[in-house]
């Protein structure tokens, strides 16, 4: 059995469970990348500028805000609250890959996290697969093409592609229009999506430098987004902060289009500044630095383009992929082999998803009873007015089927709720 995601995981769970005690089976979870490092390191740009203060206003990242904000009402994180929801976040997940047979990931980077915290696991690379648009690359010449690039899936949200497009809008892209002297028309930014966030749109609306340059295009289909990586001088990759590898900078390779991308981008698929497969920018200068050379050289814009090309047919190529593919499904076809051809019931329900135990959320606790207070003000006023005997009840009785979260601080792993 093949499962994605960790929220696939915990709405597949029960399922699972009952189809292994009538038919055992082999499970192989494909963490795609780990979802609460990317929020280890979101926080770590919060608390490593502001590790003074409990709780602060942090615009750099509204996605940050947006994710661990106290309630929908403030513009404040609470640094011990969202240390708390990621120790949750990642104890679920190393659980999620404890009860699994075979782990996959997108990434070395998080196949080397799982080792450092689970050593045994039995784990594999595998990446995206990407084809090379041979028509593309034949018919968009350099001067073909103008404008940068953004493109990314926002589900009307800041958090991690609304952040990255924030980071650029208010520290790269300044540095780029001010520089820019060779032409009378700056080079236009387009930023297009899916639930493009409105916050975002009213931001660049109050500028008049930025509203004369940005182009907001809300993605309709996938034709729509093969014009756009066609049209493109330059893709960007701002990001600070995620997990796995970006689909669309491999997205923008295959298309021939040179990506400047952040440091961090780079490092998820192991590309060193030297490499020269894109372009690198360590901090807001660099990026700057990467759009202006490679915007306005079409020497340097050809030799980014083939190194992209080059590494794409190297690292993204399907037969690479199909191998990695046929080692996790033969171990599991051995494992699953040895098991039903045993008359050992004990070996048949020793596996993850018999001996784990995902129990119901424990509470009240002090933290829990805080922190659900604070980001939900209506059920802290029924608490003081004796409806609920505390934040906990309200949570079992209403909150768990209403999406809320309540959390208490354990190291127990078993007892952390899905």
């Amino acid at each position: 059995v093949y499962v994605s995601r960790p929220t696939t995981f915990e709405m597949a769970y029960e399922e699972l469970q009952k189809l292994y005690e009538k038919h055992p089976f082999t499970l192989i979870y494909d963490c795609e990348g780990l979802w609460y490092a990317r929020d280890e390191m979101l926080i770590s740009h919060v608390t490593m500028k502001y590790s003074f203060f409990n709780i602060v206003n942090y615009q750099k990242f509204p996605g940050g805000v947006e994710r661990f904000a106290l309630s929908t009402k403030s513009d404040d994180i609470d640094i011990e609250f969202a240390q708390l929801d990621i120790k949750h976040g990642r104890k679920v997940e190393q659980k999620l890959i404890q009860m699994a047979d075979t782990v996959l990931t997108a990434s070395e980077r998080e196949t080397q996290a799982v080792l450092r915290a689970l050593p045994n696991t039995t784990i594999y690379t595998a990446g995206h697969t990407m084809s090379i648009d041979e028509a593309t690359i034949a018919s968009t010449e350099f001067s073909q093409r103008s404008g940068i690039l953004f493109l990314g899936s926002f589900d009307g949200g800041m958090y991690y592609n609304g952040d990255a497009v924030w980071y650029f809008i208010n520290e790269v892209y300044p540095l780029v229009l001010m520089e820019w002297k060779t032409s009378s028309d700056p080079i236009q930014l387009t930023i297009a999506g899916r639930g493009i966030p409105k916050s975002l749109k009213d931001f660049v609306a109050k500028g008049e430098v930025l509203m004369k340059n940005i182009v907001f295009h809300e993605i309709t289909d996938a034709a729509d987004i093969q014009d756009l990586y066609r049209s493109a001088r330059i893709f960007i990759a701002p990001h600070q902060y995620g997990a796995g590898i970006q689909y669309e900078v491999s997205k923008a390779f295959s298309f021939g289009v040179p990506v400047v991308m952040s440091s961090f981008t780079a490092d998820s698929f192991r590309i060193k500044s030297s490499d020269r497969i894109g372009c690198v920018g360590a901090d807001a200068k660099g990026m700057k630095g990467c759009i202006m050379t490679a915007s306005l050289s079409e020497s340097l814009w050809n030799n980014l383009r083939q190194n992209e090309l080059e590494f794409i047919e190297k690292t993204h190529n399907r037969e690479s992929l199909i191998k990695v593919w046929d080692q996790a499904i033969e171990t599991n076809f051995k494992k699953i082999k040895d098991i039903r051809s045993s008359n050992d019931e004990q070996k048949k329900m020793n596996h993850g998803l018999v001996t784990t135990k995902i129990t119901e959320a424990f509470g009240p606790c002090p933290e829990g009873e805080r922190f659900y207070g604070l980001r939900h003000p209506d059920v802290e006023d029924a608490v003081k007015r004796g409806i609920f005997e505390s934040h906990f009840a309200h949570y079992i009785e209403y909150g768990k089927n209403e999406g809320k979260r309540y959390l208490c601080d354990n190291d127990d792993i078993s007892s952390i709720e899905i």
